[in-house]
Order: structure tokens, then C-alpha cells, then sequence
């Protein structure tokens, strides 16, 4: 498997500025960042979830 790459781009004449990117994609990434707002969204959620059940059940209903 080769790892090089190209690409050929022609612009007209008439178009001033060009600008290209190119990106190479690499994967998934998941990083520690990925993890904490995974179990802060789970820990707040519970959070949330009980808050309800105790506004559902105010004035015993």
C-alpha cells in the first residue's frame, strides 16, 4: 500500500483566488476530553431524572 498522494487542480484563467485545503483522516479520535463529558452528561443526567421524579410526586400526587 502506497502512502502517496496527489492531486491535480486546474483554475480557470478568470478566477482570481483560490484558496484549497486538504485534510487527511486519521480515524476516531477519543481522548480524555471524550470521557469526562461522557460521565458528567451520565452523572447529570441521573441528576436531572431525579428532579423530576420529585417535582412529579410534589404535594403527594
Amino acid at each position: 500500500m502506497s502512502n502517496e498522494y496527489s492531486i491535480s487542480i486546474n483554475i480557470h484563467y478568470w478566477i482570481q483566488d483560490v484558496a484549497i485545503n486538504i485534510w487527511q483522516y486519521t480515524g476516531d479520535s477519543i481522548d480524555s476530553t471524550d470521557n469526562l463529558i461522557e460521565e458528567i452528561r451520565d452523572v447529570n443526567l441521573a441528576s436531572i431524572e431525579r428532579k423530576i421524579d420529585d417535582i412529579s410526586t410534589y404535594g403527594g400526587s
